[in-house]
């Protein structure tokens, strides 16, 4: 069910644009991950205060593997026949996702033991991510009769609902050890919107002269990552530091395409960017200091949301 293979990981260096002016010293490095075939894509979706990553390849039969790689060992997941959805990997080796096996409910892997854990309030939970302290993350449906798709984060059996006060859909993508929460809702209009929730507080992430912003990840200094569209029509990803400031991050080749998926606590990034072929090339991204200044203001887009696996945002241009 679950395949490991080990050997060393390769890194190679790129440089690196800034579209903000005062821009902090960025470094994309490729870990070759051993004994993934990669042909046709790959996705780096997570990365844990530890290093290890999570993500997905596609190989050269077009067939997608789920993996984390912790420096040594490569782990691969299968998801038998879609019964199994993974989401994300913390430092102590835990996978989360869905399982629809008997059911949909949330799930841990660790030391190949399958652990079930039930949401209170909500139906068909879907998972996003794990944290390092063990707390899940994602979105379900309400059970009060309005099936109304909310946020969620899970420690222990506590299950806390995050919905946006102005959401008629909320997506959680991204949590840190505090319990904060980033990700996506759709309000009345079916805009696209992204936000930040801290100790009940909804806060929306906006930045000046982009739109179709996504918060994916947020690490426990309040560093969120994600990605933006640009008046050009090129999606950026973006750093944004607690204090609101933002960083834009450019691919370090031309591409249509950046995603940053995720921080961690040292400041390590994960995602990837299209390439001249339309392949998703994966990338670790490291950050050297503060980021640079923007001034934020609000901007949506119409889009439909859907499916079981974490979202990956992705615009092509032909």
């Amino acid at each position: 069910m679950f395949l490991p293979s080990t050997r060393l990981a390769l890194a190679a260096l790129a440089l690196f644009a800034t579209a903000i002016p005062r821009a902090q010293a960025l470094t994309f490095s490729y870990p070759t991950i051993p004994g993934i075939d990669a042909t046709n894509g790959e996705d780096f979706l997570k990365i844990a205060a530890n290093g290890t990553i999570f993500g997905k390849a596609t190989d050269g039969n077009y067939q997608t593997v789920y993996f984390t790689y912790d420096g040594t060992t490569t782990n691969t997941y299968d998801q038998q026949n879609f019964t199994y959805f993974f989401a994300g990997v913390n430092s102590s080796g835990a996978v989360a996702g869905t399982s629809l096996d008997g059911g949909q409910n949330l799930f841990t892997l660790s030391g190949g033991s399958l652990n079930y854990i039930y949401t209170t309030g909500l139906a068909r939970p879907v998972a996003t991510g794990i944290t390092d302290n063990g707390i899940l993350y994602g979105n379900g449906t309400t059970t009060d009769g309005s099936n109304t798709t909310v946020g969620f984060v899970q420690n222990g059996g506590t299950t806390t609902v995050i919905q946006d006060p102005n959401a008629t859909y909320l997506n959680v993508l991204g949590a840190n050890n505090n319990g904060d929460a980033v990700g996506i809702y759709l309000d009345s209009n079916n805009n696209l919107n992204s936000f930040l929730e801290h100790n009940g507080i909804y806060t929306d992430i906006t930045i000046t002269g982009g739109a179709s912003l996504i918060a994916y990840g947020i690490n426990d200094q309040g560093t969120i990552v994600g990605t933006y569209q640009g008046p050009d029509n090129i999606t950026y990803g973006y750093i944004r530091a607690a204090d609101g400031t933002f960083t834009t991050v450019n691919a370090p080749v031309f591409s249509t395409t950046i995603n940053l998926y995720d921080i961690n606590n040292a400041g390590v990034i994960v995602g990837n960017y299209l390439s001249d072929t339309n392949t998703d090339v994966a990338f670790t991204l490291s950050t050297d200091a503060p980021p640079a200044t923007d001034t934020p203001e609000p901007a949506s887009a119409a889009l439909l949301l859907a499916g079981l696996i974490p979202l990956a945002a992705r615009r092509r241009r032909n």
